[in-house]
């Protein structure tokens, strides 16, 4: 598992709670608890809409843009039934974060030249 990941951002919807699994999985292992780290699926969102934004929006202005999309397409995208089940939640994340990207593509084709 540490080979295939290496490298790999991981993330998750819940890093302090499934982090806590995971460092368990690895301690049982006798591997350091912090050889694979989780972060926040939400930071993904945040990092693909500055990241495409970023090249019209500097500054206070990109971070009002971001925030601003953030907030459209959180109370947008529709979800699937919540299944608390790995596949399930995975899907429900790369929609929010395709979602996410998107947005801000549309976005950028409609800012101010």
């Amino acid at each position: 598992m540490l080979k295939a990941l290496e490298g790999h951002d991981l993330r998750a919807s819940a890093p302090s709670w499934d982090g806590k699994w995971l460092s368990t999985l690895l301690r049982a292992s006798g591997l350091p608890r912090h050889s694979l780290r989780l972060r926040g699926t939400d930071a993904a969102r945040h990092e693909i809409a500055r990241s495409i934004l970023s090249a019209t929006w500097t500054d206070g202005a990109l971070d009002r843009e971001v925030d601003a999309l953030l907030e459209r397409v959180a109370t947008s995208v529709t979800v699937g039934v919540v299944a608390h089940r790995a596949l399930a939640d995975a899907r429900d994340e790369h929609r929010r974060w395709v979602a996410v990207r998107d947005a801000a593509l549309d976005r950028l084709g409609s800012a101010p030249a």
